[in-house]
């Protein structure tokens, strides 16, 4: 999944410092909304993860480290802006 633009990002979230992209890893610049003291990125599934979401694979959400932040994935209305 690639992380969309947002009209209305309030941040931009990069690699950490020690990240290094040839080791770890691409790592995309996140553009952030604050909202209620929720943080609001948007993601938008590659053509080939649709196709693997349609045949019944999960989305899998990965967090670094060890302690589990509280996290929202949803899939806003068609009108409602991401965010």
């Amino acid at each position: 999944m690639r992380p969309l633009q947002l009209a209305n990002a309030t941040r931009r979230m990069a690699a950490p410092a020690e990240w290094d992209h040839a080791r770890d890893g691409i790592c995309h610049t996140l553009e952030i909304c604050d909202q209620n003291g929720w943080m609001v990125s948007a993601w938008k599934p590659t053509e080939a993860e649709i196709r693997r979401l349609v045949q019944g694979q999960p989305i899998v959400l990965a967090i670094q480290g060890v302690v589990h932040p509280v996290v929202s994935l949803s899939v806003p209305s068609e009108n409602a802006e991401a965010g």
